[in-house]
């Protein structure tokens, strides 16, 4: 599931196929009447540990994604950051 795994620094970064995404994703989609062909592109993971004790204090995912909702074709880019505060 993940790929192109590595640590630097306080960061750890990776990469979550497109392919575990839609399965993934296909589970969610079953609860949600009228989405279909829902496909995702490769997802990179980045998680962001404090200097401090390293726990996390944030993860970033970026990916893209496409479905058929209701008979209209919609895909978008996806920048989504988590950020936890203490």
């Amino acid at each position: 599931m993940l790929q192109d795994a590595s640590v630097a620094g306080n960061f750890i970064n990776f990469t979550v196929s497109g392919n575990q995404m839609t399965e993934l994703g296909a589970e969610l989609v079953n609860m949600i009447d009228g989405v279909e062909n829902l496909q995702y592109g490769d997802c990179d993971v980045d998680i962001i540990l404090s200097e401090e004790g390293g726990k996390i204090e944030g993860i970033n995912m970026k990916f893209h994604a496409s479905m058929i909702y209701q008979g209209y074709t919609a895909d978008a880019d996806y920048d989504i950051d988590y950020h936890f505060s203490a």
